[in-house]
Formats: structure tokens, C-alpha cells, sequence
């Protein structure tokens, strides 16, 4: 390996090093203004805030980074393919969807406290298909590396496309939900982004098929 490949290689991996702490930074940060943020939103004082509506408030606010986090992992590569562009993307794709699970786990930690301080049933259906949805990220996590991908082989590219999907159709299904019963445009733009998302995946797809027959 000569001088400038050398020199390529650790400009390569300072990029990559940079690029993850600077995505784990934002999404640290994004849960600290979030939180802190969260008197206003609410419209209360911070220390009057109830437990119950930080709950709820801050449910809304992991559903959604998490969200946010999928998608930018979901569309790395299909943005890529069809612009040519979106290399550091790309290239941070992992990354990304670690801090989705980071998140997606502080979530859960809140749908337990839901669970433990209200007293709304939970149907047998939404743990089944939701605690789904987190075990698959939890999957996603821990083989979200070079080892898991060469020993898990054709099976890692599988688990990870069926998980990637699987967890955006449960948001899917929680944001409509959602935009439906409260009308609220905010989950319009979620569910429209969701959308344009997975038709990007569509349009690589669909374009790689037709390029095979033509």
C-alpha cells in the first residue's frame, strides 16, 4: 500500500469516525431539546408537567426521531442509485440504524412507563405485533456489523429487509392511526414522508427488475 492510498484510507475512516459521533451527537441532542423543550409544548410549567402527559409527550417525541431515523436509513441506498448522489449517507447507513434503535429503545423504556402508571388495557394484539417490532430492531442492532454479516451470509440481507419493513408499517399503522383520530397535519407530513420513503425502495426495485429483462 503506497503513501496516498494510506492517505485515502485514513481520510476515509476519520470521515466515517466523525460521521457517526456526529449522528449519535444530534440524535442525543434531539432528545435533550426535546425534553427540555417539553414545558412548552405541553403548555405547562416544568415542574408541574404531570407524569402521565411527559409520558405521553415524550412517547410522541421518541415515535418520532426514531421515525425520522428509519427513513434516512431506509433510503440511503435508493437515494443513491436513483441521484448518484448521497455517498456520506449512504456510507453512514449503520450508524443511522443504531441511533434509530437507541431511540426506539428509550421509546419502549416510556411504553413500559405507560403501561406501569395507566390504567388502559392492552390488547393481546398490540404486544404481540408491536413487541415484534422491537425485537427485529434489537436484531437489526446486534448484527449491525461486519462479523454478524459474513457469518448470517444471505439470511442478514433477509432479516434485515423483512425488519426494516416490518417497523416501518408498525409506525405506518400508529402515525395514520394517529392522523386520523386527531387530524393533526403534523402526522400528515410524517405518514407523506413514510410514503416517499418506501416508494424510493420501490423505484430501485422495480427499476433493477426491468433492467434484468430487458
Amino acid at each position: 500500500m503506497n503513501l496516498e492510498q494510506r492517505a485515502d484510507n485514513h481520510l476515509s475512516d476519520w470521515s466515517t469516525a466523525f460521521g457517526r459521533n456526529a449522528i449519535f451527537t444530534l440524535t442525543l441532542i434531539a432528545l435533550g431539546v426535546s425534553l427540555y423543550f417539553q414545558d412548552l409544548a405541553l403548555g405547562l410549567p416544568f415542574d408541574a408537567i404531570p407524569l402521565a402527559d411527559h409520558i405521553g409527550y415524550m412517547l410522541r417525541v421518541t415515535a418520532r426521531i426514531a421515525f425520522f431515523l428509519l427513513l434516512l436509513a431506509m433510503i440511503a441506498r435508493p437515494f443513491r442509485q436513483l441521484t448518484g448522489i448521497g455517498s456520506q449517507l449512504l456510507r453512514h447507513r449503520r450508524y443511522l440504524g443504531l441511533a434509530m434503535a437507541f431511540v426506539h429503545t428509550v421509546h419502549f423504556g416510556y411504553v413500559i412507563a405507560f403501561l406501569k402508571t395507566s390504567s388502559e388495557p392492552l390488547e393481546m394484539v398490540t404486544i404481540i405485533f408491536g413487541g415484534l417490532a422491537f425485537l427485529l430492531t434489537w436484531i437489526m442492532a446486534a448484527t449491525s456489523n461486519n462479523a454478524a454479516q459474513r457469518a448470517l451470509g444471505v439470511w442478514w440481507r433477509r432479516i434485515h429487509t423483512l425488519g426494516i419493513y416490518y417497523v416501518w408499517l408498525i409506525f405506518m399503522n400508529t402515525f395514520i392511526g394517529t392522523q386520523l383520530a386527531e387530524g393533526d397535519f403534523i402526522y400528515t407530513g410524517i405518514v407523506a414522508a413514510g410514503l416517499v420513503a418506501v416508494s424510493l425502495r420501490i423505484a430501485v426495485f422495480l427499476r433493477q427488475r426491468f433492467s434484468r429483462t430487458a
